[in-house]
């Protein structure tokens, strides 16, 4: 009885969402994080595809969905015409700004195995740029595969998360630093922010 009396208000909840509100949530939500990758990193990242057959420029939502799930297809799909191209990812720096291959999270992982001995630089940048917009970085990336990645520089992140903290789940935010969602979780109750619901953003 208690079981059923404490899911019907998350059932209730989920009921209510539409999908053109989910839709909405999503993409705040994977624009939120790239603004926090971006501010931890001092680079703003975009990823970009425009449809070869009939001109459709994707969102960042349509290109991460337009993907298969198989590690070494690395063309997303257009939703408008169904047709198969590589996507890019642009990179803005201080000063000046590249263009990239664009790998999604799988293709990323995939292509990350193996290369825990080599320095940043040495890298492959579209796999590194990819690491740094799905992951936070190639530390956080590679602790998806269970290697301990030592090579890299973490850049301080307690100031640049603050504007973040209640915006995003304190495990997104968590998995991005790389730390223990009790790191994150502390520290915004230490500035009395509350946590994230997602029924206060849409």
């Amino acid at each position: 009885m208690s079981l059923s009396c404490s899911l019907s208000p998350a059932l209730a909840q989920q009921q209510r969402l539409t999908t053109a509100q989910k839709l909405r949530l999503s993409s705040a939500l994977l624009q939120l994080r790239t603004d926090l990758i971006s501010a931890l990193r001092g680079e703003k990242y975009e990823p970009s595809a425009r449809c070869p057959g009939c001109d459709h420029s994707l969102t960042a939502i349509e290109i991460r969905r337009g993907f298969r799930n198989d590690p070494k297809d690395f063309l997303t799909t257009c939703p408008k015409c169904k047709h198969r191209f590589r996507a890019l990812l642009k990179t803005y720096f201080q000063v000046g700004h590249a263009q990239v291959p664009f790998y999604c999270p799988m293709q990323t992982l995939g292509e990350l195995r193996g290369k825990q001995g080599l320095k940043p630089k040495q890298i492959d940048s579209g796999l590194r740029q990819s690491a740094n917009y799905h992951f936070g970085g190639l530390t956080q990336a590679f602790s998806q595969i269970g290697v301990t990645y030592t090579l890299e520089v973490i850049p301080p992140w307690r100031e640049k998360v603050r504007d973040f903290l209640g915006q995003l789940p304190d495990t997104v935010i968590a998995k991005i630093v790389g730390v223990k969602v009790r790191v994150i979780q502390r520290y915004r109750q230490a500035l009395k922010i509350d946590r994230y619901l997602a029924s206060d953003h849409y």
